[in-house]
Order: C-alpha cells, then structure tokens, then sequence
C-alpha cells in the first residue's frame, strides 16, 4: 500500500512539474513586448515560420535572419526540406499557390497549426498573424512609432528591426533609427526620400552584436531577397506588409495568391 502511495505521489508530481515548466517555458518567443493597438500588446515568434513537405510539420527558423527565400518557392510535394515563403492563407494547404490551378478562396491562419518549436505545449492555436490594421499601428501609430524602426543588415542579410515599446539600448551595440529628414510618414506607409543600399549601412550587425540586440527585445523581418520582403496580414484579399528600400507599406494589397510571402506569427500578451 505504501508502494503504491508512492507511485501515485510520484506522478502527480512528475505530472505538475512538467505541466508547470511548460507554461513558463518562452521558447520560440521573443522576449520584447510591442503594441499593436491602443489596447494589445504582442510577442513574436523567434523566426519566420517554416514548413517541411517531407514530414509535414511546421517550425520557426533558427534565427531571426534565417531566411530561405525564392531558392525554394516553387517547389513538389515530395521536396525534402523547408519552405518559408506561403500564399496567401495557405496554413491548412502549404502547396497552395504554388501552381496555378492552386486558389485559397478562405484564409487560414498559420498560427492554427502546431508548431514544433516554441512555448505551444503541442497546442494549435497558440499564435495567429496580424492584421493590417496592426502592422499600420506599429510602424506609424504606437508611441515613439517610427524611432523604433530602420533598415538593418544583419549577418549580411538585409531587413528591417523593429524595437519594443519600452526600449533601452543595451551595452556593447548602437541603433540609428529612421533619421526625420529622410522620410516622410503618412498613416498607411514610411517613404524613403532616399534610396540606396546606403539605407540598409545605417545598421550593420554581426551575429554577436545582433544577440546583444535581440536579448533587448528587437524584432527582425529579413527580406526574402536582396530587394524586398514581405509578410502577410491575416486581413482579407491578400493585405500584406511591404518592404523596399524606398518604402515601408504596412497596408499593400495584391490578388489572392499572386504572391509568396513570409509570416511571422505572434502571441498575444497579457499584462
């Protein structure tokens, strides 16, 4: 009887220690906090979201400026390996869009899905996309919006950061952010006066120095090329953020699926 106490002891412990330290686990998140209206806050996911055809499961890149790109945008079923470039909605359906006779005609939000890396516990429905009316709102509306924001190169790959509500400059990197007289903003967009690859020197970071940043909250949307990135909104028809050189467009349509584009899910965060 004492035996079976024991065992019975033993595994409710085993079971709350694990279901605790699940809860508490912030894997696949990053630990700033930003505002993406006048009343939510959010955390995002450590990387862009990918997804591998062979086992069918979906992940986040290992880092912030992992990015695969247009070197697997069209690809088989049966390729061997991960994506991150997506159509629009296409979370029930990875393939979609990659064909022509390929239509999403509802969205599906990645975030539905079970994630193998970060703090879901296995769970669906942990993460989700923005919508467009919360990208607009952090790049041109929370406070300090567009001192929180630039281009950046890190480890040679260019993208924009974007800093958490509450930033302080840790020790050992700098930050330059948009300078006022080289862009003007207007509800929906950041236009460059400027255009150059001179905009993506004024923050350059090597792997080390970009941990340093990171571990103070920054955010960093790579481009899926040298030219231009962009990520999807869970808003209808196709609403996108857009990222050039010259422009910074939280509000961009397009058709549906005419476009594969990146995601970065989030997390809502409570107070």
């Amino acid at each position: 009887m004492r035996n079976l106490f024991f065992i019975i002891t033993s595994l409710v412990f085993v079971i709350s220690v694990g279901f605790y330290s699940c809860q508490l686990d912030e894997e696949g998140t990053l630990v700033g906090i930003f505002s993406v209206s006048d009343t939510r806050k959010v955390k995002f996911s450590s990387g862009n979201l990918q997804y591998n055809f062979a086992n069918h499961t979906w992940k986040f890149a290992k880092c912030q400026y992992d990015v695969i790109g247009e070197t697997n945008s069209f690809t088989q079923n049966n390729f061997d390996g991960c994506i991150d470039l997506f159509a629009w909605g296409s979370a029930n359906n990875p393939a979609v869009g990659r064909y022509a006779k390929d239509i999403a005609d509802k969205f599906t939000d990645w975030g539905h899905n079970v994630i193998s890396t970060g703090s879901n516990c296995g769970n669906p429905n942990v993460w989700r996309t923005l919508t467009t009316g919360e990208w607009i709102y952090l790049f041109t509306k929370r406070a300090k919006a567009t001192s929180l924001v630039n281009f950046a190169t890190v480890e040679n790959v260019r993208g924009i950061v974007i800093l958490p509500d509450d930033w302080i400059c840790p020790s050992g990197v700098t930050f330059n952010p948009l300078n006022p007289v080289a862009f003007n903003v207007t509800d929906f967009r950041i236009n460059m006066n400027s255009v150059s690859d001179d905009n993506f020197k004024m923050n350059v970071y090597n792997k080390n120095q970009f941990e340093i940043l990171e571990s103070s909250g920054a955010l960093f949307l790579p481009f899926c090329n040298n030219f231009e990135g962009g990520y999807w909104s869970s808003s209808d028809e196709g609403s996108f953020l857009s990222l050039t050189p010259a422009c910074i467009c939280p509000d961009q349509d397009c058709v549906k699926n005419a476009f594969l584009l990146n995601v970065r899910l989030v997390r809502n965060f409570e107070d």
